[in-house]
């Protein structure tokens, strides 16, 4: 029969094996499968020795599949912070692209959610696409300045 520590261990395996997980999410996630807390840091040290979990490989991993959903870097740092990633490698993993990165990306997701056409002056749209891309997690004066390129202001 396999011995607790086994089992915590290929449990942990299980879950890195599917995604990169920061330390935090395996945390809690092996807590709920009835290990103890000083069980599972002993085994995080060793894994992080290993090189088996790296919350800086998780935050550069999470970062490039919220860039895909079309996330900025706002939304992209709070949610590392909410998975337990230092302030050090979120601002590593965010601060790799440069605001012309996060420019195109912010007209990228514009131009799919709202076409290529130019607006007429329609201040109630144009909040409501400000609205959208905030919430995205863009910066205020990129959009801005994106939606003063497409929005006509006579």
């Amino acid at each position: 029969m396999p011995s607790p520590t086994a089992d915590l261990e290929q449990s942990a395996l299980k879950l890195l094996a599917r995604r990169e997980h920061s330390q935090r999410e395996l945390i809690n996630k092996l807590k709920k499968k009835a290990f103890t807390l000083d069980q599972i840091k002993s085994l995080l040290e060793s894994l992080k020795e290993e090189g088996l979990q790296s919350d800086q490989r998780f935050a550069e991993a999470f970062t490039k599949e919220r860039i895909r959903m079309g996330y900025g870097p706002r939304v992209i740092s709070m949610a590392l912070q909410e998975r337990g990633v230092t302030e050090a490698l979120i601002d590593d993993s965010i601060s790799v692209y440069s605001d012309v990165f996060w420019e195109e990306q912010l007209e990228a997701l514009w131009r799919r959610r709202f076409g290529n056409k130019p607006y007429d002056k329609d201040l109630a749209e144009k909040a409501r696409q400000y609205r959208f891309l905030s919430y995205r997690g863009f910066d205020s004066h990129q959009i801005y300045t994106l939606l003063k390129r497409f929005f006509h202001e006579d």
